[in-house]
C-alpha cells in the first residue's frame, strides 16, 4: 500500500460491506482496483476464484488481468499466489457482465434450454442451430437461470464473496439485476464510477443506478478518488469548468494552455492538425504563429491522438492524413479480431495440436521467422495479439487457449466492441466514445462546435433534450481528459457533412470555460482564387 495515496488506501481497504467510490478521470482507478484484489486475496486470505471483478471492456479485464499477475508474482502458467487459501490454479473471475453471462450459461445453459457447448454470434439470423446464442441474449439467459434455479443462485452467491464493478455508472438495467442475483446477503460489493464520465446512454445505460446505490444499500461507504495523475492543471482546469465539477488535485508540474483553433472550414482544420502533428513530432510548436512561446517537442506517432464526435468527420479527416506523410490508423473501421493477419493466426492457433505451453508462447511459435510476411502495422497488431494473450498464461496452455478464443468469440459478436490495441507508431484517429478508458500525451478533439458537440438528437431518442445535452456535454468532457500533456480543440466555421456544406458555430459548451483558459489560434480563411487563375 505504500503506492497508494489516502484516498486509494481507504478504497483498496474497505473490504467488507458495499462500497461505492466516485473516481474522477486520471484518479489512479484501475491501479486502485487492482491493489484491492489483491488486498482482499493477501491481507484477508480469501481464495481468488471467490472474488469477481466485472469491466467495461474486454481491454480493460485484460489490463486488470495482467497488472493482478504481476501483483501477485504470477509467470509462465502459474499463478504463484504465496497465499495457503489459493490453490496454483486459482485465481478471480475478472471479465465484462456478458463473459461473465457467457462462463454461467457454459455450465448450466442446459437448464434454460440451450443446447451446449454454446456458440455465440451476433446476429438473430445465425441464432437458429443448436447451441448458438446472440449477444444481446446472454444476461438474459443468464438471469433467466438464476432466477429459476436457487440451487444455482444459492451456490455462486457462496462462491463469490466479493464482487467488484468498474464503470458501474454505465451498467444498464438487465447488467444491474444480474449482479443483484449475484450478491449475497454478505453484501461483499464494491463499486467504481463517474456520473460525469457516464456517456453510454444510448446503449440503455441507467447512471441513475449509480447515483442511487446508496440508497439501495443505506450501511455503504461512499469514498472519492479525487487527485488526477494524468493531466497537468492546464488540462484539468478547462475540463473541470466545462462539466461543473470542483477542480480535481493535479499532481503533474504546469503546462501548457489549452489550444482553442477557430477554423474557417473543415479544411483549414485538418491542415491545422496534419502541420501540427508534423511539429510536434520533431519541429517547431505551431502556436509560434500566434504570438505564443515556440518550444521544440520530439513525440512519437503514438502518442498522439484526433478524436472526432462521429465515424464521419474521422473519414473525412482520414482522408487528409492518407495524403500526408504521417502514419496513422482509423480506428474501429475494421474490428481487430477481423484483420487479415489476425484472423489467420487465430485461426492457426485454434488448429494447433493441445499445447500445455503458455498461449502466448503458443502465438510466439506460430509466428516463428515470419517477421518479413508482415507490414509494420500489421507486425505491431501480432505483438498487440501476444500481449493481450499474456492476459491468460496464468492458466496451463491448453486453458489459456480457450479462454483468448472465447473472448475473441464475445468481442466479434457484440455489436458495440470495437477494441482495438494501439501501436506506438501511428497516431491515432478514433471516435470520442472509442477513446474512454485510453490516455495519450497529446490530443486533439475535432469539431468542438453545435451539431456535433452536442450532437443534433435523434428524433427516436429516449432522452429528453436536457438529458442528451448533459450526456454530450460529458461526452466532451471525456474526450478532454484523455490528453496528459498537449490539448487542442478545433471547430469549423464550415464542414461538409454527408455531402453538403452546413454553417456552424463554436459549441455552447466554451461558455462555461473562461477564456483566459485557452490559448485562441484563428487561422485566417485562404485566399480564393481569381476565375482568371482558374482558367489558367
Amino acid at each position: 500500500m505504500n503506492q497508494l495515496t489516502h484516498e486509494q488506501q481507504l478504497a483498496v481497504s474497505a473490504i467488507n460491506g458495499p462500497v461505492i467510490i466516485s473516481a474522477g478521470p486520471g484518479s489512479g482507478k484501475t491501479h486502485t482496483i487492482v491493489q484491492r484484489i489483491g488486498a482482499v486475496i493477501r491481507d484477508h486470505n480469501i481464495p481468488a476464484d471467490h472474488i469477481v471483478a466485472i469491466t467495461f471492456t474486454t481491454k480493460a479485464a485484460d489490463a486488470i488481468r495482467t497488472r493482478l499477475m504481476a501483483l501477485l508474482g504470477a509467470n509462465d502458467n502459474t499463478a504463484n499466489l504465496d497465499n495457503t487459501a489459493n490453490t496454483s490454479t486459482s485465481f478471480p473471475f475478472i471479465g465484462t457482465f456478458h463473459a461473465l453471462a457467457f462462463a454461467l450459461l457454459s455450465q448450466h445453459g442446459e437448464e434454460v434450454g440451450l443446447e451446449l457447448p454454446l456458440t455465440v454470434v451476433a446476429d438473430e439470423n445465425d441464432s437458429t442451430k443448436p447451441g448458438t446464442i446472440t449477444f444481446d441474449e446472454l444476461i438474459s439467459f443468464a438471469i433467466q437461470l438464476l432466477s429459476e434455479h436457487k440451487r444455482y443462485r444459492e451456490q455462486y452467491q457462496t462462491k463469490y464473496t466479493h464482487i467488484i464493478v468498474d464503470e458501474f455508472q454505465d451498467t444498464d438495467p438487465m447488467q444491474a439485476r444480474l449482479l443483484k442475483l449475484l450478491t449475497g446477503s454478505q453484501h461483499n460489493i464494491c463499486v467504481i464510477g463517474d456520473l460525469n464520465q457516464s456517456i453510454y446512454a444510448f446503449r440503455g445505460a441507467l447512471p441513475q443506478l449509480f447515483a442511487g446505490f446508496p440508497k439501495q444499500y443505506p450501511q455503504a461507504k461512499q469514498l472519492t478518488l479525487t487527485t488526477n495523475f494524468r493531466s497537468t492543471p492546464q488540462i484539468i482546469a478547462v475540463a473541470d469548468a466545462l462539466i461543473g465539477r470542483k477542480p480535481m488535485q493535479c499532481v503533474k508540474p504546469d503546462g501548457q494552455l489549452v489550444t482553442l483553433v477557430d477554423a474557417p472550414d473543415d479544411k483549414s482544420e485538418a491542415r491545422y492538425i496534419i502541420q501540427t502533428i508534423r511539429s510536434l513530432l520533431g519541429g517547431l510548436d505551431m502556436n509560434d504563429a500566434s504570438g505564443g512561446v515556440s518550444e521544440t517537442y520530439s513525440y512519437n506517432p503514438g502518442d498522439v491522438a484526433v478524436l472526432c464526435r462521429t465515424h464521419e468527420v474521422g473519414r473525412r479527416l482520414a482522408k487528409a492524413f492518407g495524403a500526408s506523410s504521417i502514419p496513422f490508423e482509423h480506428i474501429g473501421e475494421i474490428p481487430f479480431y477481423e484483420r487479415p493477419e489476425i484472423k489467420k493466426l487465430l485461426a492457426s492457433l485454434k488448429a494447433i495440436d493441445p499445447s500445455e505451453k503458455p498461449v502466448s508462447q503458443q502465438l510466439r511459435d506460430l509466428i516463428g521467422s515470419t517477421r518479413t510476411d508482415y507490414s509494420d502495422q500489421q507486425y505491431d497488431r501480432i505483438l498487440q495479439l501476444i500481449e493481450r494473450a499474456m492476459a491468460f498464461d496464468y492458466q496451463d496452455g491448453i486453458v489459456g487457449r480457450a479462454s483468448l478464443l472465447q473472448e475473441v468469440a464475445l468481442a466479434l459478436a457484440a455489436p458495440f466492441e470495437r477494441e482495438e490495441p494501439l501501436s506506438p507508431h501511428i497516431v491515432h484517429l478514433m471516435t470520442a466514445h472509442a477513446a474512454k478508458g485510453l490516455e495519450f500525451p497529446v490530443v486533439f478533439v475535432v469539431g468542438v462546435e453545435d451539431g456535433l458537440f452536442p450532437m443534433t438528437q435523434a428524433k427516436a431518442s429516449a432522452l429528453s433534450a436536457e438529458e442528451h445535452e448533459q450526456e454530450e456535454r460529458r461526452l466532451l468532457y471525456v474526450a478532454m481528459t484523455r490528453a496528459k500533456e498537449l490539448l487542442y480543440l478545433s471547430f469549423a466555421r464550415q464542414r461538409m457533412v454527408y455531402g453538403k456544406v452546413r454553417g456552424a458555430q463554436p459549441s455552447k459548451f466554451f461558455q462555461n470555460v473562461p477564456t483566459d483558459y485557452f490559448l485562441r489560434n484563428v487561422i485566417a480563411p485562404r485566399p480564393k482564387k481569381s476565375l482568371q487563375t482558374k482558367l489558367l
